[in-house]
């Protein structure tokens, strides 16, 4: 990290759960705490990766805790049961965290500065959920300024493909489990494509890319909003290519593009492969969201 940072004990980060896959993290108030600069992230947003658990997520919000420690941040958990679930099952799963967002004055008259991160296709669903949700909510014009905003997304997003969905469910399992699984799964991979191409909507996949080139998809966003992609070539679930390709549409809409490709790092493993370089990457990103509204 660059010698600007601020740092802070550390200590383990014990974010509270405050439902079923939401957890926040908010700093404790005192003169021995060290602040987190005036132009840094007041809201930190962390969408987690498909069935992610909660000690590897947790290395991020410790990150952004030596980063930014005077920032409240929420964490929104990402579940396989959610690709069969209702939609409005799905939304009330990410309704507390909205509640969270609205209670630290976020579509208020003075809203905080927010960062948003995303990671992989898992994270990238849910924040299309929780965008939805906060378009629902009116907000004030801001009395003084348009708050910072930035955009991370990590391993996403990727595209539709029989083997990339049969990799994402079947991760971490014995070669045998995925062997009982990749049958039933492959029924539902053909029944939800099928069902798609029977109502002529597009696929999960191409709802995913497209959503995650609204430039107004959390509030205060738009087109100067920098969005930074973090990937590698060697990711074999969410390849580089994927991301690539819609970094240069995301580029060809006028949308504001950062690009950092990471050398040998698999998926969402790019923060663990180099720490060092994936938090000045952030830093350095954040930065920029600032200069924008100077």
């Amino acid at each position: 990290m660059n010698e600007s940072t601020p740092l802070l004990v550390d200590t383990p980060i014990e974010p509270v759960l405050v439902s079923k896959d939401i957890y926040t993290y908010v700093p404790p108030s005192g003169k021995d705490t060290h602040p987190t600069p005036s132009s840094g992230p007041e809201l930190i947003l962390i969408f987690g990766w498909l069935d992610g658990k909660l000690s590897p997520l947790k290395r991020y919000m410790q990150g952004y805790r030596k980063l930014y420690p005077q920032a409240t941040q929420v964490l929104i958990m990402s579940r396989k049961s959610s690709g069969w679930s209702r939609k409005s099952t799905n939304l009330n799963v990410i309704r507390p965290a909205i509640d969270i967002i609205q209670s630290h004055g976020l579509f208020g008259p003075s809203p905080p500065n927010m960062l948003v991160h995303v990671l992989s296709n898992g994270g990238g669903f849910q924040l299309l959920l929780a965008s939805e949700l906060m378009k629902e909510i009116p907000h004030q014009p801001p009395v003084d300024k348009r708050p910072a905003t930035a955009i991370v997304f990590d391993s996403v997003p990727g595209e539709a493909g029989l083997w990339h969905a049969l990799y994402a469910h079947t991760i971490g399992l014995s070669l045998f489990v995925k062997f009982l699984v990749s049958g039933p799964l492959i029924l539902i991979y053909a029944a939800v494509m099928g069902w798609a191409w029977i109502r002529r909507q597009p696929s999960p996949f191409d709802v995913l890319r497209e959503g995650l080139q609204d430039p107004y998809m959390v509030p205060f966003s738009n087109k100067r909003t920098p969005r930074l992609y973090i990937y590698s070539q060697q990711d074999q679930l969410v390849l580089g290519e994927s991301v690539e390709k819609h970094m240069a549409d995301a580029k060809a809409r006028g949308l504001a593009v950062n690009a950092e490709l990471f050398q040998g790092s698999s998926h969402v493993a790019h923060m663990r492969k180099d720490p060092v370089k994936y938090w000045d990457v952030i830093a350095n990103h954040w930065t920029e969201a600032v200069k924008i509204l100077s």
